[in-house]
C-alpha cells in the first residue's frame, strides 16, 4: 500500500519545487518591485505637476499677449474698416509674394 503513495509523491515532488522555488523568488521581489512601482508612481506625479504648472504659465502668457496685442488688433481692424479694397489689395500681394518665395526655396 505504501507503493502507491510514494510514488504520488515522487511524481509532485519536481512540480512542488517548481512551487517552492517560485514562491521564494516572488517572496524575494516583492521589496525590489514595490520599490520600482513607488519610485515609478514619484516620476508620474512629478511629471504631471509639471505639466500643469506649464499648462498654468502658458494659459496666463497667452492672456498676456491677447492683452497686449489687442490695441493693435483694433487699430488694425479700423484700418481695414476705413479702406476695405486696399487691405484686400494688400493681402493678395502679400499672398503673391510669399507663394513666389516657397516656389523659389523648393
Amino acid at each position: 500500500m505504501n507503493a502507491p503513495h510514494k510514488a504520488a509523491a515522487t511524481k509532485d515532488a519536481p512540480a512542488d519545487f517548481v512551487m517552492e522555488t517560485q514562491q521564494d523568488a516572488n517572496s524575494a521581489s516583492h521589496p525590489t518591485l514595490d520599490k520600482v512601482t513607488q519610485n515609478t508612481h514619484e516620476v508620474v506625479d512629478k511629471l504631471a505637476e509639471a505639466a500643469g504648472s506649464t499648462a498654468t504659465t502658458l494659459s496666463d502668457k497667452g492672456s498676456d499677449l491677447k492683452k497686449a496685442n489687442a490695441p493693435y488688433l483694433n487699430k488694425m481692424i479700423e484700418q481695414i474698416k476705413r479702406n476695405p479694397v486696399g487691405s484686400v489689395s494688400l493681402a493678395i500681394a502679400i499672398g503673391f509674394i510669399i507663394s513666389w518665395l516657397i516656389i523659389l526655396i523648393y
